[in-house]
């Protein structure tokens, strides 16, 4: 991203992920009920794993994973360690 914006910028990334199988499951039936042309599993898997991937190749101090189900379960239970988490990185200078 940094390359596409110049290198000048302060931006952060939070990136939230499913676990595969859960996704796939989500993708599936989104790609159905937008008709979709591609709808192959082996292809929403290669989509899945490229993306992580990529992500992981540019991750810096700039850029949070964040599971789904960790982000539900801080909506629910209002985990203090989570939160904390969080607020670390999006105080952090990104230096």
């Amino acid at each position: 991203m940094d390359t596409y914006l110049n290198n000048n910028n302060k931006n952060k990334y939070i990136i939230v992920y499913k676990d595969i199988f859960s996704w796939l499951v989500s993708i599936e039936k989104w790609a159905i009920k937008c008709n979709w042309k591609q709808n192959k599993k082996m292809q929403f898997i290669e989509d899945y794993l490229q993306f992580i991937k990529k992500w992981i190749e540019i991750k810096n101090n700039r850029v949070l994973f964040i599971s789904y189900h960790e982000y539900l379960d801080f909506i629910i239970t209002k985990n203090k360690n989570f939160e904390l988490k969080l607020c670390n990185f999006l105080q952090n200078n990104g230096n």
